[in-house]
C-alpha cells in the first residue's frame, strides 16, 4: 500500500507539496522534482521553518536546495542540514551556494538532531552564528542517484527521516540562545516486489483537481443561496 504523506515525528501529519509537474518515484514514474516541507515539531504557533526542493538531473546528481522561511536562519556550524540516502552509499559533494558551505562527511554516519535520527550525512554551515536562509548543493554516487534513492532511504521503505535542518530565528540573539531544528518524515510502506504503477502520479493529480472542483461548486452554491 502507497502512502503519498510526508509526516514529522512522531505522529505530526502534514501534507506532501508536489510541483504541479512532480511525479514522485523514480525512473519508474519518470520523476523529476520533489518539494518536502520543514516543520519544527512540538512546537506550539510555529510557521513551516522551510522546504527541500529536491531535483533528479537524470544523470544520477541529485540537487537540493534548502530554503528557510520567515526570519529562519541556518545555525552556523557542523551538521546544520542532515539527510539520508538508500543502502548508506559513499557520496561526493559538489556545486555549494554559498561557496562556504561544505559537506561534513562523504561515508554514512548515524547523526542526531535535535533529538531525532539518525542521519546520514550532514552539510555545515560556515559561521557561528545565523547563516543566511538559501542553500544549494548537488550529491551523487557511484552507479547515480535519483529520488528513490531519498524516499526509500529507510531499508528500501518509503518511511523514515529524510531532511533535517538546524535554525534559529533572527529574533533571538544571539542566533544560538533560541534554535531549533525542522525536519522531513516520509512515512508508508510498499512492497519490495510491486513495481510502482505509471499512472499512479496521474490518479494523484486527478484527486487534487477532482478536489479544487469541489470546492469551486460549493462556493458557488453559497454564493447563489446568498444572492437568493
Amino acid at each position: 500500500m502507497w502512502n503519498l504523506v510526508l509526516i514529522r515525528p512522531p505522529a505530526f501529519a502534514l501534507a506532501a507539496t508536489l510541483s504541479n509537474s512532480a511525479i514522485l518515484f523514480g525512473h519508474a514514474a519518470n520523476a523529476s522534482t520533489l518539494t518536502a516541507p520543514l516543520s519544527i515539531p512540538f512546537c506550539v504557533g510555529c510557521t513551516t521553518a522551510g522546504e527541500v526542493l529536491l531535483t533528479d538531473t537524470g544523470t544520477g546528481t541529485l540537487t537540493l536546495q534548502v530554503t528557510l522561511f520567515d526570519d529562519y536562519q541556518f545555525v552556523g556550524g557542523v551538521n546544520a542540514f542532515a539527510f539520508n540516502l538508500k543502502n548508506s552509499p559513499t557520496i561526493t559533494f559538489a556545486n555549494f551556494t554559498p561557496a562556504l558551505f561544505t559537506g561534513s562527511n562523504t561515508s554514512a554516519a548515524s547523526l542526531n538532531l535535535g533529538g531525532f535520527g539518525p542521519f546520514m550525512y550532514g552539510v555545515t554551515a560556515p559561521g557561528n552564528d545565523a547563516d543566511g536562509q538559501s542553500l544549494v548543493f548537488d550529491v551523487t554516487a557511484n552507479g547515480g542517484l535519483t529520488l528513490s534513492d531519498v524516499l526509500f532511504a529507510a531499508n528500501g521503505q518509503l518511511f523514515g527521516n529524510t531532511f533535517a535542518v538546524h535554525v534559529c530565528s533572527l529574533s533571538a540573539v544571539p542566533c544560538g540562545s533560541a534554535d531549533n531544528y525542522a525536519f522531513t518524515f516520509i512515512g508508508g510502506s510498499r512492497s519490495a516486489d510491486t513495481p510502482v504503477p505509471a499512472a499512479l502520479p496521474l490518479f494523484v493529480s486527478g484527486l487534487g483537481a477532482l478536489g479544487l472542483l469541489a470546492r469551486w461548486r460549493k462556493r458557488k452554491r453559497t454564493a447563489t443561496v446568498r444572492a437568493a
